[in-house]
């Protein structure tokens, strides 16, 4: 039977939980109930944090996995049904929920995994420029191995559109050894090439500033660091 300890720390204006087990160390911040680390006993780290990070109230932690919500990105890029809705400005990138502050709905053992459930109740109408009626919720299971499940649910009488993504950071020993499986073949938009879109050969590797969206993809991809 896996024993967690959940202890709450302040990191900067931040406030957080440390979550551990004889398996495995997670540290959420309320804002954004954003993942800053993950790392499994004797291993190295799972998520990238820097020794640099800034933990400011209304500024997203370069760090584990924002959540980027109700759009991703520049809002600009985003199709026309997701601009639509909302009425601010300026938009920020990545959306609204990374920078408010996330309620902790409730921790729960579930069998050998540890069960966290966030939720912004700002999402029900109260986010600035942006007047819908969505429930939003994050869950990180953590066991074995990590497990996060973003979910919207639109509460209202009138459509929503949204785009949403889990920003992982994900720690390698060095990226320009580092490479990516599962994408060969996929075709993608090439951003830093005036949205180009492009099929990629082979695996994904890295030799400079890359961003890239990438189509159609497996549920599974792989990171593959040699030194790991």
């Amino acid at each position: 039977m896996a024993t967690f300890q959940v202890v709450t720390e302040q990191h900067g204006e931040l406030n957080c939980w440390r979550i551990s087990s004889d398996r495995a160390e997670l540290l959420i911040a309320q804002q954004g109930a954003q993942v800053l680390s993950y790392q499994q006993v004797g291993e190295p780290p799972l998520l990238w944090l820097s020794d640099q990070a800034i933990f400011r109230q209304g500024k997203s932690v370069r760090a584990g996995v924002p959540v980027c919500w109700p759009w991703f990105g520049n809002l600009q890029r985003n199709p026309q049904a997701v601009q639509a809705m909302y009425q601010g400005t300026p938009a920020p990138a990545h959306g609204l929920a990374r920078t408010r502050d996330w309620q902790l709905l409730g921790i729960e053992e579930v069998g050998e995994t540890l069960r966290i459930e966030f939720e912004l109740p700002e999402a029900r109408g109260d986010l600035p420029g942006w007047p819908h009626d969505v429930e939003l919720k994050l869950v990180v299971e953590m066991g074995a191995e990590l497990k996060l499940s973003l979910t919207s649910r639109n509460m209202g009488n009138t459509p929503v559109t949204i785009s949403q993504a889990l920003h992982s950071y994900f720690a390698v020993s060095d990226v320009r050894q580092a490479r990516v499986e599962g994408v060969d073949g996929l075709g993608y938009i090439e951003t830093l090439a005036g949205w180009e879109q492009r099929q990629q050969q082979r695996a994904l590797t890295f030799a400079g500033e890359t961003d890239r969206i990438y189509l159609n993809t497996p549920q599974t991809l792989s990171i593959v660091d040699p030194h790991c």
